[in-house]
């Protein structure tokens, strides 16, 4: 389970059965529903390493938990920001949802019953979009040290410039390069 929450008052929220936690599942999750240079806080799963090469911004933070609560601890938080916020509705619920699952009359809710289970499906097999399957394989598949981007008019000059993305280069250009007409001009 994966759950991405935003820190607002009113922060949304979003959850989804993973079949694993590689870095390929999470990344394109994170790119699909989390815009381009937010902040993203995470603990220091190696899944996350390359959040930077998405654009986004990336801090670790440490937690006491034991892996193994966190699921729990995920899955009544969204439930409560969903559904429930206080104890009443959050019993008024529960009563709801036991009926639904266990009700007196079966036929009378198949089609309840049918609804909720393509909608739980459509849960557990969700499909990243094509732009988030591509960036996260460029991503993951350079190889380490090629992190780099080599600026192709200082190459044109025999020079060596690398920069860390194509903000940097974009940054090193209109520095480097102001006289386009002119390869390599300072």
């Amino acid at each position: 389970m994966f759950g991405l929450v935003e820190r607002e008052m009113n922060g949304r929220c979003y959850i989804e059965i993973v079949p694993n936690r590689k870095s390929k599942t999470l990344l394109k999750i994170i790119f699909d529903r989390v815009e381009e240079g937010t902040t993203i806080i995470s603990d220091s799963w190696s899944s996350y390493e390359k959040l930077k090469d998405l654009n986004f911004n990336h801090l670790k933070q440490s937690n006491g938990y034991l892996r193994i609560h966190i699921k729990s601890f995920i899955d009544e938080f969204m439930w409560r920001q969903t559904v429930a916020r206080d104890r009443v509705a959050a019993f008024n619920q529960i009563i709801q949802e036991i009926a639904v699952f266990y009700p007196a009359d079966s036929l009378k809710n198949s089609v309840k019953r049918k609804a909720l289970e393509i909608e739980k499906a459509s849960y557990e097999n969700p499909i990243p979009s094509k732009i988030a399957s591509t960036a996260v394989s460029n991503v993951l598949e350079k190889p380490k040290g090629q992190d780099k981007i080599q600026c192709h008019l200082c190459k044109a000059v025999g020079k060596m410039k690398f920069v860390e993305n194509d903000w940097g280069l974009k940054i090193h250009k209109s520095r480097c390069h102001k006289d386009k007409n002119v390869k390599g001009k300072k």
